[in-house]
């Protein structure tokens, strides 16, 4: 029996967004209830960009599950970010709440409009190796750190951007 298709589209979003952002590879767990986790979630977060670039970096990862759920279950993600993904939803709305308030330059709405341009980049590169991590996580309902590792590793060219923000 397979693991939920919109739980491991989620999980993938979130794995690979890590891997995108610079972060350690984790193991992804998805269970047959629809839950799932990546073990990075458990830990305090750690970003290889200094400063605020990490704020930028979680907001990103946070709503990777989400927008990749959404984008491969063909949902509205109005609906998903009040359900499933209300948790993402909710810490990348605290974090943009922060950066807006930090950093007074940029309104929240200017912040959105860079952070979902940089998801949209970020799906686009990215796309195939979450669809590949997903299908194995619906086969098994786990991926090892080091079998992300691997799928990113011939993936890393298009992966690996330069996340261009604009300065606060």
């Amino acid at each position: 029996m397979q693991f939920p298709l919109a739980a491991a589209y989620h999980e993938a979003g979130h794995a690979i967004a890590r891997v995108y952002v610079g972060a350690l590879a984790t193991d992804s767990r998805v269970f047959h209830d629809g839950s799932g986790y990546s073990d990075g979630t458990l830990e305090s977060w750690q970003s290889t960009n200094p400063g605020i670039g990490a704020m930028w970096d979680l907001v990103l990862v946070s709503m990777a599950g989400l927008h990749a759920e959404a984008r491969a279950t063909k949902r509205s993600l109005n609906t998903l970010q009040y359900s499933h993904g209300l948790k993402d939803y909710a810490v990348a709305t605290c974090l943009v709440m922060w950066l807006a308030r930090r950093y007074g330059k940029r309104t929240e709405k200017t912040i959105w409009a860079q952070a979902n341009k940089e998801r949209r980049v970020f799906l686009q590169n990215c796309w195939p190796t979450i669809d590949t991590m997903a299908i194995r996580l619906r086969k098994s309902g786990f991926v090892s750190r080091r079998e992300l590792q691997m799928l990113t590793k011939s993936y890393r060219r298009r992966c690996v951007t330069e996340l261009v923000r604009p300065a606060l």
